[in-house]
């Protein structure tokens, strides 16, 4: 009986989270009309080959031409992509000296990401923390808080730490678990500390609350960050996910981006997949919506593939390709992506050498 009564009230509690799951969705105010979505569409398997061989000669796809913004950031990637390496934090010893090796190895910089944290406070992010919690329980995965897994305020300080070591080497975080707005000061409770958030040189999120549906004039929840970003001082990169894995599904790739457009400085989309790539197709739809402002991918780069995405991407985030099943950096494969980057480089170089 005691089994029954168990199961039940679970399953109960569970289906009342996912019921109201959106209490803290960015896009609760936007429509609710849910995009189909297929495997078909969600790689884009629409182009034919004919179609895609004339986008990828097409003079309408924008090549590299960064955005003034990140140039400031960026000066020595002008002519090439942009290579951040993503460090999972698992303590300070270890994210220090992964940012050692990036720093060594060349990669333009670093973002910090609290990778695993599944704690949760009762704040207004509550309902999805939890459904997160039982999907995890759920599913039989591991639930509780392991040495691996790093809190937000860690990771902060970790990043303070970071940046007292190397002071003029870009730095950024992705504090997950948290939405834009909250991120940015516009909460109750603070989660990045003021004086932090001004000197910030980067934030990235996985879910920016752009909904394609909508036009980019009525885009609510990110005029709102854009608001909060301003009134508290923040001067740095914001990259907000679109098309992002694990978030909200999109079926209008390039709408999406456009969407996106107005509200952040790198539009940043990824694969299915920790570990995937996205699709070429997503990529060549997306990039002539936001013409020569910067298009990143967080997922599923590698020293294979880097050379044919980066005709179209400004920025690669890049961590699995690169790092060991303890989070440590593999210096070798390191190596061999930042020289796979230059010849991206070179290629692009020569090309218009040629055309001189």
């Amino acid at each position: 009986f005691f089994f029954f009564f168990f199961f039940f009230f679970f399953f109960f509690f569970f289906f009342f989270l996912c019921y109201f799951r959106d209490l803290s969705n960015p896009n609760k105010n936007q429509s609710k009309e849910k995009p189909k979505y297929t495997e078909a569409n969600a790689t884009d398997a629409s182009f034919s080959d004919s179609m895609l061989k004339s986008l990828l000669s097409s003079d309408s796809i924008p090549k590299i031409n960064h955005s003034t913004h990140l140039l400031r950031h960026f000066p020595q990637a002008e002519s090439r992509p942009i290579l951040l390496i993503v460090i999972h934090c698992v303590d300070l010893q270890q994210t220090l000296r992964n940012l050692q090796v990036a720093v060594e190895c060349g990669a333009d910089g670093a973002f910090l990401i609290n990778h695993g944290d599944k704690s949760f406070d009762f704040d207004s992010h509550s309902v999805s923390r939890l459904r997160d919690f039982c999907l995890d329980f759920f599913n039989f995965s591991e639930c509780l808080l392991s040495d691996a897994e790093v809190k937000t305020q860690e990771m902060l300080e970790f990043y303070r730490e970071a940046v007292e070591k190397y002071p003029e080497y870009w730095i950024g975080i992705n504090a997950l678990r948290h939405y834009p707005y909250e991120l940015f000061g516009g909460g109750d409770k603070e989660i990045i500390p003021l004086d932090l958030l001004q000197s910030l040189k980067g934030v990235w999120v996985d879910e920016s609350g752009i909904d394609e549906r909508n036009p980019p004039d009525q885009q609510h929840y990110a005029k709102r960050v854009k608001k909060v970003r301003e009134k508290n001082g923040f001067k740095g990169l914001y990259f907000g996910g679109v098309a992002f894995k694990y978030q909200k599904q999109v079926s209008e790739f390039a709408e999406a981006a456009k969407c996106a457009l107005p509200w952040m400085e790198v539009v940043i989309t990824s694969g299915s997949v920790t570990g995937s790539a996205p699709p070429l197709q997503t990529i060549i739809s997306m990039k002539p919506a936001i013409k020569n402002n910067p298009l990143a991918i967080a997922s599923g780069v590698n020293e294979e593939n880097v050379v044919e995405f980066g005709e179209y991407v400004d920025v690669f985030l890049v961590a699995s390709s690169v790092t060991d099943e303890d989070e440590f950096i593999d210096e070798d494969k390191l190596r061999r992506l930042v020289s796979a980057v230059s010849k991206t480089s070179k290629k692009s170089n020569q090309t218009e050498d040629k055309k001189a």
